[in-house]
């Protein structure tokens, strides 16, 4: 396994990300890998061709101004919604769409029909959807009845 010494990171003058190992340098984006509860562990360096270059332990680990870039980085490409209220979910043609309401608004989004929401610690729900975004339910049995009964059929 590589050593987190033999790393570096900067950003392009376009804001693209990119990454020094050894003497290689290269565009690359940040992937959080699971648990979702451990937001600063487990993160796979990708490069643009979507293959992992190097896997970050801990970025607590890295020295504190290349850390304070991964975690912006990370911030603005994670984008998570928080689910209060479910208005529908409804499996279509090789689809799942859901109809919810979030804590920045109503947001209908899709996701692959043999795609099942994420159980974290036995009461939150991650779902992602076919863009990328992802959607959290914290304790989901803290939802209204309805919304409840529609989230229950897919997950464990």
């Amino acid at each position: 396994m590589k050593q987190i010494e033999e790393i570096s990171f900067d950003l392009k003058n376009n804001f693209i990300l990119q990454a020094k190992i050894k003497e290689r340098s290269m565009e690359v984006y940040l992937k959080r890998c699971f648990p979702w509860s451990h937001p600063h562990q487990f993160i796979s360096v990708r490069d643009t061709e979507d293959k992992e270059v190097f896997f970050i332990q801990n970025i607590d680990d890295l020295p504190e101004e290349e850390r304070g870039l991964l975690l912006k980085q990370l911030e603005s490409d994670t984008f998570v919604l928080e689910i209060t209220k479910i208005n529908s979910i409804d499996d279509e043609v090789e689809i799942r769409k859901f109809d919810v309401q979030t804590d920045k608004g109503h947001r209908v989004f899709q996701t692959m029909i043999d795609y099942w929401p994420e159980m974290l610690n036995g009461t939150d729900v991650l779902i992602n959807d076919i863009s990328g975004d992802m959607y959290k339910i914290t304790n989901w049995k803290n939802l209204d009845f309805e919304s409840c009964k529609l989230i229950e059929q897919y997950i464990d």
